[in-house]
């Protein structure tokens, strides 16, 4: 009789402890799975391309102005011409992509009239920058795809996530010089 009643203790106790390792792995697995949607929503937040906005009365044409897009891998460059008007240009040499496939960054040149590659040596004067030619470049940005005011410049979302893939395939070797493939297409 003493046996039974032991054997039904440990049995209730076995059932228990199961009970409690069930509720135990549902609980770490529900963590696990919460952790995992906030990691995720968190990625896609961090990864999420935003409109940018440049204040005009920043960019001067004593010389160029950086500033850095981490989303992008890479910088918008910004001058005002002695004219009077703004170049826009992403700070990706596409010399150095089309011609080595090297990752080529512009910088002020000495005398602060132009910009210079770091690693092709190409140089630019601030009048030329924002076209695309069969010449080292920094990539334009399309005026006709932002939205300008008397006061700021404003790239959208969109056009910045379009330019990202562009860039990376340009980096990655997977397009071409743009001029030569639309040369061969006339």
């Amino acid at each position: 009789m003493r046996g039974d009643y032991v054997d039904k203790v440990r049995n209730r106790l076995d059932e228990a402890r199961k009970s409690r390792n069930r509720k135990l792995l549902i609980g770490v697995l529900a963590v696990v799975f919460i952790m995992m949607c906030a990691f995720s929503v968190e990625r896609n937040i961090s990864n999420r391309i935003e409109d940018v906005s440049i204040d005009k009365s920043n960019i001067t044409d004593e010389k160029a102005i950086f500033i850095p897009l981490k989303k992008l891998d890479t910088d918008i460059i910004a001058v005002k011409t002695q004219d009077g008007s703004y170049r826009l240009a992403f700070n990706d040499c596409t010399g150095c992509y089309y011609e080595s496939g090297k990752h080529g960054r512009y910088k002020n040149n000495a005398d602060n009239t132009g910009l210079v590659c770091d690693t092709c040596g190409s140089e630019v004067i601030y009048e030329d920058m924002g076209f695309l030619t069969e010449e080292s470049m920094p990539y334009p940005i399309a005026e006709t795809e932002i939205m300008s005011d008397e006061d700021s410049f404003v790239i959208p979302a969109e056009y910045l996530s379009v330019k990202k893939q562009i860039l990376e395939d340009l980096r990655s070797g997977k397009i071409e010089n743009e001029y030569k493939v639309k040369s061969e297409n006339n």
